[in-house]
Order: C-alpha cells, then structure tokens, then sequence
C-alpha cells in the first residue's frame, strides 16, 4: 500500500491506495487563503503543514501497511525558513499581483526568448522569480534571514523526512531552472544576483529520500520504516495518475482550474512556437518527455462563485438536491444571445498583458439565472476550445483526451465541452488523479512496477466516454469575436 499527498490552493487531500489502484481510504482538511492587502493572496506554511499532519492521521489504521508516501503540491508559491526551520513569511501564490511590475523588469534584464530557452516558461508575474525580485526590492530582510527555500512539496517532504529535495517538474515552476539540464540555471541566478544556496537539490520523481521522521510517524500514526518518495507538481501527478502517458495524450484537469496537459516526446518541441505562443514546457516522469500545461485559472471558481451569489435562487428550487446538481437540473436547455467570458482571476496565465474583466455580454429582461448559467458552462468550455487551438498552432497534435477532477462529476459541463471541442472525452474513474499518480510513482520506486506504462494499465480505469452531439461552432465564432474586443479594449485602457 502507498500514501499518496496532495497540496492544492484550498486544501490538502490523502489516500491509502492499494498495488492495483484501489482506494482504500481518503482524507482531506481545507485552509483558507490570507489577503493581507488588496491583489495579495497567500498561504501559511504552518497551516498547510498542520492540516496536511490532521489530514495523514485521519488515513489510521488503513495507513499501517502502508509502505511509501509522495507528495505533489502546487506550483510557484516558496517556503522560506529561518535557521531555526520557521517559516519568515507566509507563501506568495499565484494568484498574488504584487509582482506584476516585476515581470517587466525581468524582461529589462533578460531576453525573454533566451530565458524561454533556458527555462522553458514565458516571462509572467506568476512565476517565483517575479515574487523573489519583489521581496528583494520590498523586503530584503526577509530574503537576508531565509536560509532554506523551497516550493510547496518539497517543503512537505522536507517535514516529513528531513531531507531538501524537488522534482523537476515542481522547480521548473520557478523560472530560474534549465529545463534541458535539469537543474537550477546559475545563469538565471547570477543574473538577478540571486543566491542558489538556499534551494533543495534536483532529484527524480520518484527518489526515494528516505525514511519518515521518527516524531511525525508517531503524531501521524504512520509506519515508522515508510520510505518518503519524491513526487512531482500536481499537474504531472494528475496527469500520471489518469493514464495519459504517452505523446499526444491530454489531461483536462477540470478543478478550481483547468491545465490542459498535453504529453510530448523531446523531438515534437518547437520551441520558436511554443514560445510565441506562451506555453511553458514542464519535464514529464520519464526522460526524454516533457508537459505542454495550458491553465485557465477561473474555471470550478467561476462555476462556484455563480453558483453561491446565486444561492437564493437555488434554494428555493433545490427540492433536496444540493446546490450544485439543481443549478444542473435547471439549466436551461439555451442560451441565446447571452455570453460569459470568465476572466475571474486577476492573473492570466496564457495571456499575461490581459486585463480584460470576467463578463456577461447580452443580458435583456428575459435573462434567467439558469440561461446565465448555461452561459457560465458554454463559455468555459469555449475558453477550453481556445486554449487546446493553442497546441494547434505551436505544431503538436492531440490524439486522445481524459477528464478528471471534480469538474467531471457534472455530465453537463463535460457533454458541453464535448460539443464545443467536436471531441469525445474520456472521463477517469479515480476520484482523484493526482494521489493516484503519487501511488504509482511510489510503486516504481519500490521496484513493484516496471514503467510507468505498466502502472497505468495496472491502477487506471475510464468510467464513462462522452461524445459530441450538438455543433457549437457558430457560437464558439461569436464568442471569438466579443473576447478580443474585450480584451483589445483593456488592453488600450491599460497603456
């Protein structure tokens, strides 16, 4: 049995999963973001790690047999500990502004094509080094006082094995890491006049670091001889641990947001392209394979937020259904002339000189909250079918596509995208990808599975697979044409 440990915005989520991929007991606690200041958005270290602790205690007696834990998280957000292993501050997300005029100075600094040669993600406020320049420029105390640093679930293996090591993947969420190198990119790092000390190690997924510190084994109650795995940022665990493997297959993780993550082989790179394009490229488990992520941050946000502003509306139709499945239920079978373009998040990340406001365009008197959330559904998925042309035109092609996530349990939402994408989808029967994808990286470390191709076909299974049945493709034209004016017209309010 293995533990697999997922660390997300608004949460962490644990399983004990079996040799086969059977689930056997899930755990999770939530946390809440602190926003200390408008466009600030952030995480406490102890807080994570104090729900991630409640989380594993919570996986007992299940977890006794368990032989290895792995941990994926988050992305961008950095950890910076004291001498005496305290945190200095709390964690910067990515959904955090406050370095958006540090994006600008990278570009001063440094070519962002040649960076983009190097680091394999395009120039954007999101990523650490944008949030590290602003520390340095506001807060050079607390970069003095940080004598470790590290990403979300490296900081999370740190706790639990006493060991500094990241994935390739969780660093190349930086910009300060050589994608082809596979390792810290001192270029970067001198450039900025940034220190590399204080970052952990670059290791494989699935390196084994070790074994569980004596004390959280004990206040966890897990095995005192459970080795501690390397995992991977959430999004190549999602994608691992929904069967897409080989190239041209493509996750759509449909949670909070949606990440298009599409396999490649090193050959199908184009870099020119995917540069132009704004496409980061994250190493994948295997040599030699890398993930093209394509994210649209506000997507079971936007669906969320309609949803509770407009509670009053489904609680009084709800007849014992939750609000979720009544806003199902009642949806309107059309949408007419209305719109919804759901730039909720302030941070845009295929599009970081977007400015443009989420929207509904074309609201008359007859306008019901169940055409509007038919709305909200339709313009999600046509912002899915803009985002899958971007691999079209960066010259990679898509063969297959698996859905997982929470997003998935809504047969609406998923027949909608269908249609827009004139694709079937695939839908995955694990409830969560993501620690299914630790567990099968704990079960190649141990040497229990030979490939990660094996464990696929061991541990994943499909449980449904929807077909396109209307053609939204005039709609789809006409929300083209609303979105780029929208954001043409921000995009002048800004300059």
């Amino acid at each position: 049995m293995y533990i697999g440990l997922d660390v997300g915005t608004s949460g962490c989520k644990a399983a004990v999963i079996g040799a086969s991929g059977a689930i056997l007991k899930t755990a999770s606690r939530e946390y809440a973001f602190e926003r200390p200041r408008p466009g600030w958005v952030e995480l406490n270290p102890g807080a994570v790690w104090a729900a991630a602790c409640e989380t594993l205690a919570s996986l007992a007696p299940e977890s006794a047999l368990a032989r290895a834990i792995a941990v994926s998280s988050i992305g961008e957000a950095q950890v910076m500990l004291d001498e005496w292993d305290r945190p200095v501050m709390n964690a910067i997300v990515y959904l955090d502004t406050r370095a958006a005029e540090m994006a600008g100075e990278v570009r001063a600094r440094f070519d962002p094509r040649e960076l983009y040669k190097i680091t394999g993600v395009p120039v954007n406020q999101m990523y650490s080094l944008c949030k590290q320049l602003w520390l340095k420029r506001n807060r050079p105390e607390l970069i003095e006082r940080a004598r470790r640093i590290f990403l979300l679930g490296d900081y999370l293996t740190y706790k639990l094995s006493g060991e500094c090591a990241v994935d390739s993947a969780t660093a190349s969420r930086t910009m300060m890491f050589d994608v082809d190198a596979l390792d810290w990119s001192l270029a970067v790092f001198e450039r900025f006049e940034l220190s590399r000390m204080p970052y952990s190690r670059v290791v494989p997924t699935g390196t084994v670091v070790g074994r569980i510190l004596p004390d959280v084994a004990e206040s966890c109650a897990l095995p005192r001889e459970m080795r501690v795995v390397v995992g991977a940022h959430d999004q190549v665990m999602a994608t691992l641990g929904s069967g897409v493997v080989e190239p041209g297959d493509l996750l759509m993780g449909e949670g909070s947001s949606e990440s298009l993550n599409l396999v490649v082989s090193a050959d199908q790179l184009r870099r020119d392209r995917l540069f132009r394009r704004e496409i980061c490229i994250e190493p994948f488990v295997e040599p030699g394979r890398f993930l093209l992520p394509i994210g649209q941050l506000s997507h079971g946000t936007s669906i969320k937020w309609f949803i509770e502003a407009n509670r009053h509306a489904y609680e009084a139709e709800a007849a014992g259904d939750t609000l979720y499945a009544a806003a199902e239920r009642l949806c309107a079978p059309d949408s007419g002339q209305l719109y919804f373009l759901p730039y909720l998040s302030g941070v845009n990340c295929m599009d970081a000189g977007s400015r443009a406001p989420a929207s509904f365009i074309g609201i008359d008197s007859g306008t019901s909250v169940h055409s509007m959330y038919r709305a909200v559904l339709e313009g999600l998925s046509f912002e899915t079918l803009s985002n899958m042309g971007l691999f079209c035109d960066a010259g990679v092609s898509v063969n297959r596509i698996v859905a997982s996530g929470g997003g998935t349990k809504s047969r609406l939402l998923m027949q909608i995208k269908a249609d827009a994408l004139k694709r079937p989808i695939e839908l995955s029967h694990a409830a969560d990808s993501g620690v299914m994808g630790l567990a099968m990286v704990c079960a190649r470390a141990l040497g229990e599975i030979g490939s990660y191709r094996e464990a696929a076909a061991a541990f994943v299974r499909t449980r449904d697979k929807i077909a396109p049945e209307r053609d939204l493709s005039e709609r789809y034209g006409e929300y083209l044409r609303l979105s780029g004016a929208l954001k043409a017209l921000f995009r002048n309010a800004q300059s």
